[in-house]
């Protein structure tokens, strides 16, 4: 039997084929979409912390998203005013 994460994956990875074409032929790469999908996996996990009433520690959104510790902690230091 096939996971929940693992099917939900499999589906995402076949609608993403057309957008990594459009990036290609853009000129963007893995290595700056990778590091632009942090911040998306990092603000969403926040965002469903809060959702969830939870505290949106740095440890907490790594628990959650799965982006290193040091990485969240980054980004978040690069959003503060």
């Amino acid at each position: 039997m096939t996971s929940q994460p693992t099917l939900v994956l499999d589906r995402v990875l076949r609608v993403t084929r057309p957008l990594v074409r459009l990036l290609l032929r853009n000129g963007v790469t893995y290595t700056v979409l990778s590091a632009a999908l942090k911040r998306v996996f990092v603000d969403t996990a926040r965002d469903e912390l809060r959702q969830r009433g939870m505290a949106s520690t740095d440890s907490a959104v790594t628990l959650l998203c799965g982006v290193h510790r040091r990485d969240v902690r980054t980004l978040s230091r690069s959003e503060a005013p």
